[in-house]
């Protein structure tokens, strides 16, 4: 196909408070820090990954920011392109898209 999904490269979460966040998944999952700033976090949990983002004040958590999508190299351009080719709106820069309900996603 023209889109050749390997997997999941992460999920991220909105999180309240990032030190508690990283914290808990840290102390009660025993997952690692990989990288990140003080937004955006990104933790080891074996193979796969789990990034926390910063929720500003307003801004309800509990749900997933968005999903990562592993690409073989190379191929991002080529699979944004089929998208857009099937009518889904994909945008500039990281190109996000979305589901028919909404849920956000990108190709990592």
């Amino acid at each position: 196909g023209e889109i050749d999904i390997t997997g999941i490269n992460h999920v991220a979460l909105w999180v309240r408070d990032m030190a508690q966040s990283v914290a808990w998944c840290k102390e009660v999952l025993e997952m690692t820090e990989s990288h990140g700033d003080e937004r955006h976090v990104f933790l080891k949990a074996g193979d796969q990954v789990l990034a926390l983002f910063q929720a500003s004040e307003d801004q309800a958590v509990g749900g997933p920011h968005h999903v990562a999508l592993s690409l073989p190299e190379g191929q991002k351009e080529r699979a944004l392109e089929a998208l857009r080719a099937r009518g889904v709106e994909v945008s500039e820069g990281r190109g996000h898209f979305q589901d028919p309900d909404g849920h956000l996603f990108h190709f990592a």
